[in-house]
This record gives C-alpha cells, sequence and structure tokens, in this order.
C-alpha cells in the first residue's frame, strides 16, 4: 500500500503554531514546545541533523547521497514522496519559530537543512533531474524561505538545486507543457 510517513507532523507544527499565534492559547504553545523539544532530542540522538518518519530513511538517503537514485511515479527509492515530508517538515519548524516564538524550532531547522545541504551537496545535474522526476512538494520555497531567514548562502544554493528543467525551462519559453503533470509540486 502507499504509505505517506511523516508529513502530518509538519502539518501539525503548522496547525500548532498558526492557532497559538491566532489566538494567545497556552496549551497550543505548550503542544508545539513539546514536540519541537521531542524533534531536537531524536537529531541529537542521530548526531548529525537528520530526523525523519520515513521508514529506514537513513539508507533511503545514504543511497541518495551517493546518486543511488530509483524514481517510480511518486516513489523514491521505494519512499513515497520523502522531499514533500521533509517540505511539510521545513514549513512546520519555520512556523514554529516564526509564528509561535520557538527558538529551539529555528535550531532544528538549520541543523536539518544542512544536513540535507550536505548529503545532496554532490549530486550530479543528472541525478538531480532524476530525483525531481518524482514529487518535492515546495521545496524550493520552503528553502528559500529558510534562506530568506538564516541568510546562509549554502541555504539558497539548496533551493535552487530544486530547479526541475522539465517542468521550468518549457515555461521560461511560454510554453505551457503541464498538462498530466501533478499540480501539487507544479504550482
Amino acid at each position: 500500500g502507499y504509505i505517506l510517513s511523516g508529513h502530518s507532523l509538519g502539518h501539525y507544527i503548522t496547525a500548532l503554531a498558526r492557532h497559538y499565534r491566532a489566538t494567545g492559547d497556552e496549551r497550543f504553545k505548550e503542544r508545539l514546545d513539546y514536540i519541537i523539544d521531542e524533534l531536537a532530542l531524536v537529531q541529537e540522538a542521530h548526531g548529525d541533523g537528520y530526523f525523519g518518519a520515513i521508514p529506514d530513511g537513513r539508507e533511503l538517503f545514504d543511497e541518495i547521497s551517493r546518486g543511488e537514485l530509483r524514481p517510480r511515479g511518486f516513489q523514491l527509492n521505494d519512499a513515497n514522496v520523502p522531499w514533500y515530508n521533509f517540505d511539510k517538515m521545513y514549513n512546520g519548524l519555520k512556523d514554529a519559530y516564526l509564528l509561535a516564538g520557538n527558538d529551539k524550532a529555528y535550531d532544528v531547522m538549520v541543523k536539518f537543512t544542512d544536513w540535507t545541504y550536505e548529503i545532496i551537496k554532490d549530486l550530479t545535474e543528472e541525478e538531480w533531474q532524476t530525483m525531481l522526476s518524482v514529487e518535492f512538494g515546495g521545496m524550493p520555497h520552503s528553502l528559500a524561505d529558510i534562506y530568506a531567514i538564516t541568510g546562509d548562502p549554502k541555504h539558497l544554493e539548496l533551493a535552487e538545486k530544486f530547479y526541475h528543467n522539465d517542468v521550468l525551462d518549457p515555461l521560461s519559453e511560454r510554453r505551457d507543457e503541464l498538462s498530466g503533470l501533478h499540480a501539487n509540486t507544479q504550482i
């Protein structure tokens, strides 16, 4: 079956941050702070900035970092839309920091972004484009926002790497070749 692991937590963090911002209700801030504290503990246990709910996620990203890419529909190396999942977590962390004032969320976000940069910095352009044939959510947007927050040039570099030639090149030439594509990533 199709299992989409991990993205719901990112959505939940965003919901908590937005609700706290809108209402000031401390119960939602307490839940949010607890989740961020737990994510920080998971990151600390991994020792390199990684955390994730994707089954066999460490092995998956070790393969990706070596350029071993097996895209198939919405799966990358047998994992369902891993970058989409991370996009949702990046958004949640960003919202926890910006909307709910959780400074630890900033630290977790930066470590997670730096981990992502390190594991995919050596991919070739061909490997990047192969990887981008699987839905990657709003990774360019999320990472550009993170760059705007941190000012770290490698975060902008990472955002720019998520440029999908097959979609964006025709658009830059004013050709609409979007029919049949999954709008979640393309829009």
